[in-house]
């Protein structure tokens, strides 16, 4: 784990509690695999879809009604978000992103404001 993702980690344990960090950082994952893929990108944000029980699989040690009250409780808490995005009407999977981390966001846009500078520091006014 490289020291920006453990940092991430123990952040959220301290802030969340070690069952929803876990979940978490698999969320993290999967949108990083899905960003680096250019896939299940919706409204300038990068998507990852699963159910609780789909969950399970990754983490064999909770049950899928422990991961749905985490998931309800990170939704609660605005750490996650959530969305439909299927493109059947009648699929109501939970399309989930997370809330808006900058490494998440596709499109960012970021105003410089420079000052005149001299020497190296910003000129002022008398």
């Amino acid at each position: 784990m490289d020291t920006e993702k453990h940092v991430s980690f123990v952040s959220d344990i301290a802030k969340h509690g070690a069952d929803a960090a876990l979940i978490l950082a698999r969320f993290r994952h999967f949108l990083e695999l899905n960003k680096a893929a250019g896939r299940n990108i919706h409204d300038d944000s990068v998507w990852t879809f699963g159910s609780a029980e789909s969950l399970v699989e990754y983490h064999p040690y909770f049950n899928a009604k422990k991961i749905a009250r985490i998931l309800s409780k990170l939704e609660a808490d605005g750490v996650l978000v959530s969305g439909n995005y299927n493109r059947k009407k009648y699929d109501r999977s939970k399309w989930y992103t997370i809330q808006r981390p900058a490494y998440l966001l596709i499109s960012q846009k970021w105003e410089m404001h420079y000052s005149t500078v001299g020497n190296a520091f910003p000129e002022r006014g008398q």
